[in-house]
């Protein structure tokens, strides 16, 4: 364990500012002048120039920290590479946590040792010596580190409260089939466990929500930024309850627990803000796990603009959607951004002049001018069935949400074929391996050449946040070896992920990378032979097309993500 020493320090609170200012300027933490006007701003305050110091973006926050211990002759600690107990909240009571934003970490004898990212709080500790009758140690640790585990171990306690209140109270279940309204502040225990969790994850800017049931706990977690953290567990027993009020409010069967099933909510957030989630079911061994997306496309960042292509991949995307006939794939694994970049292609070609039609499944985004089917396969209507449909109604672009199957792709292949402008999606991991999976559902190579005049591989990276990123620093070697000096400019700023209260483990949002590839005369003549991908990839090569690993180093070069996220992606 850490060894600590006592809190005190017999230092005047102005000394502590000017020591504490010094230390900064000696680490090259912040600029001399900058220090100096918020010393004066401050007026001898430690408090104030504490929080101006943590206000700070650019400050690494685990520099400071390494400061604060100098000053306050305390040690600091990484909060990432030390054991933390599983209960802290069994040695200090929660609400002093919360309240004083201490992380107790150790008991022994009459002794506390607290983790603290503000050593100069004289009167929380004097109150944790009265409620444990203890005396009390303090370890410095960064600010953003000690957030995070806190807020993690906070939402933990709320989470469980709800669920041991939910497993004794009667009254939570007469209430499942009612109150369709969003009220984060319902105090039935169910119906308030459900509402805090789509209140969160509307306010946390989460995609998805899994509940997933164990034997002894149901498991919370939220995807975001395309990455799955927890968030919490409750009780195994107020699972079973927690998916019956979600299905009745997803208009799902709440009897039927042996097959998946599929529904969605439409919930009032605020008074002028609906949200919408996508719900899915499957029946576990351990009882039904639910997957609830949230439907949340930003109709502001509907532009081909704003996708996130380079300059020529655009250029190849406007020339592709200007064509009258023809067909756009775009390609990727779940989650990539697909949608996006089809809802994007179509608001650009939207006009009175084009008789546009969609088959989705779900439709994810209405839009107006565009007439939209939503798949319903038990009802009978499928992708193949609505194409048929569309192109008995003077179509002139259609959109297949995804080509499943050889009946799909060939409505698909000959309506680009005889006057229709086609975009679709596919579920691979490159836009050559497009091809070569249209191939194997039966679509021959003549047809294939064509038809397709545009193939876009694509995947989401997350961004660095603004707020907190810092600069790297790598050798020539490491450029070169990353690829990176590949594509000049050695010299550019890279910057790495750092963590802040703002954003998520130094990240957020996500910014599109891409594959474009034009069907070109060379390409359609090696579809057309059935070559096989090895050829697709070598002419695709040799006609220069930036690839998904060269997209994403570029953003890094543009200091938008760091090269760890572009190497988990490429």
């Amino acid at each position: 364990m850490v060894k600590t020493v006592m809190e005190s320090s017999t230092a005047q609170p102005q000394n502590r500012i000017r020591t504490l200012s010094h230390e900064l300027a000696t680490r090259q933490a912040l600029p001399v002048a900058q220090l100096k006007k918020a010393i004066k701003q401050s007026q001898g305050n430690c408090q104030l120039f504490l929080h101006w110091l943590l206000d700070q973006p650019q400050l690494d926050k685990l520099v400071l920290a390494e400061a604060l211990a100098n000053v306050y002759q305390l040690p600091v600690v990484d909060l990432k590479a030390i054991h933390l107990p599983e209960n802290p909240e069994q040695l200090v009571a929660l609400s002093l946590i919360k309240k004083h934003r201490l992380l107790p970490v150790k008991a022994h004898s009459n002794v506390l040792t607290v983790v603290a990212s503000n050593p100069d709080q004289d009167t929380a500790f004097q109150e944790l010596r009265f409620h444990t009758n203890r005396a009390v140690n303090v370890i410095v640790a960064a600010h953003d580190q000690l957030n995070t585990i806190l807020d993690r171990m906070v939402r933990q306690q709320d989470f469980s409260a709800i669920g041991k209140q939910a497993s004794h109270t009667d009254a939570a279940q007469q209430q499942l089939a009612n109150d369709q309204q969003f009220n984060p502040d319902d105090d039935r225990p169910i119906v308030g466990l459900v509402n805090k969790l789509l209140n969160d994850a509307v306010q946390s800017n989460t995609s998805d929500i899994h509940l997933e049931p164990f034997e002894k706990q149901c498991r919370i977690r939220f995807r975001n930024d395309g990455v799955l953290h927890m968030v919490g567990q409750i009780p195994a027993h107020a699972a079973s309850r927690i998916a019956a009020r979600i299905k009745v409010m997803a208009r799902m069967d709440v009897a039927e627990r042996r097959l998946p099933q599929d529904g969605r909510l439409r919930l009032q957030y605020k008074r002028n803000e609906v949200v919408e989630f996508r719900v899915s079911s499957v029946p576990t061994i351990w009882g039904e796990k639910l997957v609830l997306r949230l439907l949340q496309i930003d109709h502001a960042a509907l532009e081909v603009d704003r996708l996130g292509l380079e300059a020529a991949q655009k250029q190849h995307l406007l020339t592709a959607l200007r064509k009258s006939q023809g067909m756009i794939l775009v390609t990727g694994p779940t989650g990539s951004g697909k949608s996006s970049t089809l809802y994007a292609a179509l608001k650009h070609i939207n006009d009175d002049l084009r008789n546009i039609a969609t088959a989705e499944d779900p439709v994810e985004l209405p839009m107006p001018g565009i007439n939209q089917v939503q798949v319903n396969t038990q009802q009978g209507l499928n992708f193949s069935t609505a194409m048929r449909a569309f192109l008995r109604q003077d179509p002139d672009v259609l959109m297949v949400g995804e080509i499943r199957d050889q009946e799909t792709a060939e409505i698909a292949v000959k309506a680009a074929q005889t006057g229709h402008l086609v975009l679709s999606t596919l579920h691979t991991n490159s836009a050559i391996e497009s091809l070569t999976r249209l191939q194997s559902m039966g679509v021959k190579g003549f047809n294939l050449a064509n038809s397709i005049s545009l193939v876009i591989a694509q995947r989401l990276l997350r961004k660095l946040c603004s707020n907190c990123k810092q600069a790297a620093t790598f050798t020539e070697q490491d450029l070169a070896q990353e690829g990176l000096a590949q594509l000049g400019d050695e010299q550019a700023t890279l910057y790495k992920a750092n963590g802040c209260h703002e954003c998520h483990a130094g990240y957020k949002g996500r910014i599109g990378i891409y594959e474009v590839v034009p069907i070109s005369t060379t390409l359609s003549r090696h579809i057309m032979a059935d070559q096989g991908m090895t050829t697709f990839e070598q002419s695709v090569e040799a006609s220069g097309v930036t690839t998904l690993r060269q997209s994403a180093l570029l953003k890094v070069r543009a200091g938008l993500t760091s090269l760890e996220e572009a190497n988990r992606l490429t």
